[in-house]
């Protein structure tokens, strides 16, 4: 909300490191962390419920608590998690970038999604219908099971997929996504905004401070 919010991560010496605010960042309370740990990642249902991910071989996995940080609980012990996205209470998924994961019921069990490489990024509008993005946009619409590669234009014109990394939403339709760059004129690297205002069946694209962009 406006008041309180969690920031995850690694200190100077690799260990993890979870902060809290309660007066919209003007200070940082550190949390308690599940031992000598890192965080790739974390996922905050409320102020009590939190997940956080370490992709640590042996000691690594994913960790939730319910309780503000004062005890943990190792929910999957596996090297590699690097993203975790929680949908709602019961409902989320992971990715060791090559694997996707999927709990439904809070973290307690989590099944390999068979044929699906993971996500740089990933949100659902329901509880069925939503996008990953890592090298493809692919979209579902039976709540992770199966995922379409959607049709993105890359401004280079030697591939019809560009790779969004990181994405935004607003309601089911409209989705801006960012990642590719590609060289302009003037051997300037230049990033690109993908847009969809139609729930992905077509992607437009605009490279920020040019002319150069594709209508819909």
């Amino acid at each position: 909300n406006n008041q309180t919010g969690y920031v995850g991560g690694s200190d100077l010496m690799g260990y993890s490191y979870l902060a809290k605010t309660t007066n919209s960042g003007i200070t940082w309370i550190r949390q308690n962390t599940p031992g000598n740990l890192g965080i790739n990642d974390i996922a905050v249902l409320n102020e009590d419920t939190i997940w956080i991910v370490d992709r640590i071989s042996f000691d690594g996995g994913i960790f939730r608590t319910t309780n503000d940080g004062i005890s943990w609980l190792r929910q999957y012990q596996n090297g590699g998690i690097e993203k975790i996205y929680m949908f709602n209470g019961q409902i989320g998924f992971a990715s060791t970038g090559s694997f996707l994961f999927k709990t439904t019921n809070s973290g307690l069990n989590w099944n390999q999604i068979s044929g699906q490489n993971g996500f740089n990024d990933i949100f659902l509008v329901d509880s069925l219908t939503g996008w990953k993005f890592y090298d493809s946009t692919r979209k579902t619409t039976d709540g992770g099971i199966t995922w379409i590669q959607q049709q993105i234009v890359n401004p280079n014109f030697f591939s019809m997929y560009g790779v969004i990394l990181s994405a935004s939403n607003i309601g089911r339709d409209t989705i801006w996504g960012v990642g590719l760059r590609i060289e302009y004129p003037n051997l300037q690297i230049r990033s690109i905004i993908h847009r969809t205002t139609n729930g992905g069946m077509n992607w437009c694209f605009q490279i920020p401070d040019t002319s150069f962009k594709l209508p819909l």
